[in-house]
């Protein structure tokens, strides 16, 4: 009797021990579960590497956005366009010149030196011809010596008009909407002039009221024209038959560049004082000025989100503003960048000293840049 009782009481005993261990399990289980499903973006990334002395998201890491390319462009760059396919154009300054076109891989596909003579600024219009502002003292077939010309070659480098007239130290080069060609002609310094141009290469106007010297100009979305005056430190708005509308008041320090953003208003890129940006509105009025960090700019570019990109030659970035005028960030290890342009992606390109042309791919999310060595180790921001 009593065996069956100790009998009876073990086997009670043993299932619910059994039960115990299965419910502890269970919970568990249910436990792990829940975490999982909670923490499941931060498992995503538990893979990635994190290195020290860069404060950044290993999201970053992973995408490899702000990755830097190079390849082989030119020897002296002078300029650099892109036209409605994405294939890049560089101008370059060694020997009599010539214009170098790569595709969106980076690679050279065409190099053009017909009627080229040491290219200062090159356009690119929606036939994909190239516009080129050569500079300087050159000797024509008659031994007549000109201060520059300009030439328009088709895509396949053949000559569609080469002319001089109008034509002095040209420095910048527009195409408006209706395929006009506006010639900036910086002169001596001080008798500086616009000239305009049908798409045929005829001389239409030539105007200097209001200019001095001037080293930019950019097209309105109406047709009017936007010059920069170096030397005087203005900007000046002109009608498309050279009559002043405004200038501005407030001078700026060697404008060098400007650039329309998506809204209308200029971005304005100026080398004194180690350099700066200012922001008119289409009707002439400063509306911000920023003094860094920006480092003697020598080109600028705006994307479809009006976000500014800026070539800083002497500190051998790219810097990154907002719409705004925030900043954003910036890619470094660029050497002596001397122009920028945006492809149909999104990538940024830029021309360098070296000769090299600089592939900076997709921006990072918080709006920083960063490079990354082959072993994907970020080194730069």
């Amino acid at each position: 009797m009593k065996s069956n009782l100790f009998s009876t009481i073990f086997l009670i005993l043993f299932i619910l021990i059994l039960n115990f261990f299965y419910l502890s399990q269970s919970a568990r289980d249910s436990f792990a579960s829940a975490a999982v499903s909670n923490n499941s973006h931060a498992s995503n990334h538990s893979d990635i590497p994190v290195y020290s002395g860069i404060r950044t998201h290993a999201a970053h890491v992973k995408s490899k956005k702000g990755y830097v390319k190079i390849f082989k462009g030119v020897d002296s760059p002078m300029a650099i366009a892109i036209d409605a396919n994405g294939d890049i154009f560089i101008a370059g300054d060694k020997g009599r010149g010539e214009i170098a076109e790569f595709n969106l891989h980076g690679n050279r596909i065409k190099t053009f030196r017909n009627g080229i003579y040491k290219p200062w600024d090159i356009a690119i219009n929606k036939n994909g011809d190239i516009l080129i502002a050569n500079d300087g003292i050159y000797k024509n077939k008659k031994r007549i010596k000109s201060k520059g010309f300009i030439t328009e070659l088709n895509p396949f480098g053949k000559i569609i008009f080469k002319t001089s007239n109008g034509v002095n130290y040209p420095y910048a080069v527009a195409i408006s909407k209706n395929g006009k060609i506006a010639v900036a002609n910086y002169g001596n310094g001080f008798d500086g002039y616009i000239s305009i141009y049908s798409g045929k290469g005829k001389l239409l106007h030539k105007f200097g009221h209001g200019i001095q010297n001037p080293y930019s100009i950019v097209f309105s979305k109406s047709g009017s024209i936007y010059a920069a005056n170096f030397n005087e430190g203005s900007i000046v708005c002109l009608s498309s038959s050279g009559k002043v509308m405004w200038s501005t008041q407030k001078k700026v320090s060697y404008p060098y560049a400007i650039a329309l953003g998506v809204s209308g208003n200029l971005w304005v890129l100026n080398d004194g004082n180690g350099g700066s940006l200012s922001k008119y509105s289409s009707e002439g009025k400063l509306l911000k000025h920023i003094n860094g960090p920006v480092s003697y700019p020598y080109g600028e570019a705006i994307d479809e989100k009006g976000n500014i990109f800026i070539a800083n030659f002497n500190s051998n970035s790219v810097s990154e503003f907002s719409s705004q005028g925030k900043f954003l960030g910036y890619a470094t290890k660029i050497n002596r960048p001397i122009g920028i342009v945006i492809d149909k992606n999104g990538n940024i390109w830029a021309a360098d000293g070296n000769g090299n042309l600089t592939k900076i791919e997709n921006v990072a999310a918080s709006g920083e840049y960063f490079q990354f060595d082959q072993h994907g180790f970020p080194y730069g921001r």
